[in-house]
């Protein structure tokens, strides 16, 4: 389940975690890291401390404008 903005309740602004994201464009976690490394897929947000271990979410609305970017095949 998504977690909310505690700030906005905006469908748009819904926090996604990677397994949501790996679920809804239906990639591998490795390639949205590797899509990430080579500055094709938006970054996340860390909720936390800097660490490795801090959460990390997508705003569902960088995520969506992404893939409207996307080419599309001929």
């Amino acid at each position: 389940r998504a977690v909310m903005n505690p700030t906005s309740h905006s469908k748009e602004e819904e926090l996604l975690t990677l397994t949501e994201i790996v679920e809804w464009i239906k990639v591998s976690e490795s390639t949205i890291y590797r899509w990430m490394d080579e500055g094709i897929f938006p970054r996340p947000l860390k909720l936390g401390a800097e660490s490795k271990q801090s959460p990390m979410r997508w705003i569902r609305k960088d995520v969506s404008d992404w893939i409207k970017t996307r080419p599309r095949t001929k």
